[in-house]
């Protein structure tokens, strides 16, 4: 099971990628594909809600 970002708060890409033992190329290919997290916008920065992953999680669980 992945861990929640260090300090609380969101994931950068990097980490996501780090915590749930995926290669940043997944990621992209997941996102580009409609079924990777939520992404929220910072500026340039993409960054990942641990919160808004849970939410995403049990929705899929409910629907499937």
């Amino acid at each position: 099971m992945a861990t929640l970002a260090t300090d609380g708060g969101a994931y950068t890409v990097r980490e996501f990628c780090q915590a749930h033992k995926i290669s940043p190329a997944f990621y992209y290919i997941m996102r580009n594909e409609g079924w990777g997290p939520a992404e929220m916008h910072a500026g340039q920065r993409v960054l990942i809600s641990p919160c808004l992953m849970l939410i995403e999680i049990e929705n899929q669980r409910r629907h499937s």
